[in-house]
């Protein structure tokens, strides 16, 4: 199944000129869990494009914490966009993993 979609953001930019972004999507979306230290992958799932990564991220480190719980236990942080700035995941991240969030907060 291939699916597809575009998402469409525009505004006025600070020197008074509209502004039109177009996000589109084509098939699927790799999320992959990474050691920054290393730059070696720890884990990854493939989605559909559509899925949202906020959906993904706390099914993909609990994964992790079930195949390799030693890599989970010594994270000390977890660095991510601005798609993973939700207060739940957030502390979920402290309260069940004592893992400290780096995450770029959306501007709302």
């Amino acid at each position: 199944m291939t699916l597809t979609g575009a998402s469409i953001y525009s505004g006025v930019g600070k020197n008074g000129k509209p502004w039109e972004k177009v996000k589109s999507w084509f098939g699927y979306t790799l999320h992959l869990l990474i050691d920054s230290d290393y730059g070696l992958p720890v884990n990854f799932t493939v989605t559909r494009a559509s899925m949202s990564k906020i959906k993904i991220a706390p099914v993909l480190i609990e994964s992790t914490r079930n195949s390799h719980p030693e890599l989970i236990k010594n994270t000390e942080y977890l660095q991510g966009d601005k798609g993973l700035d939700s207060s739940s995941f957030i502390c979920t991240l402290w309260d069940n993993y004592t893992i400290k969030p780096i995450i770029d907060i959306r501007n709302m």
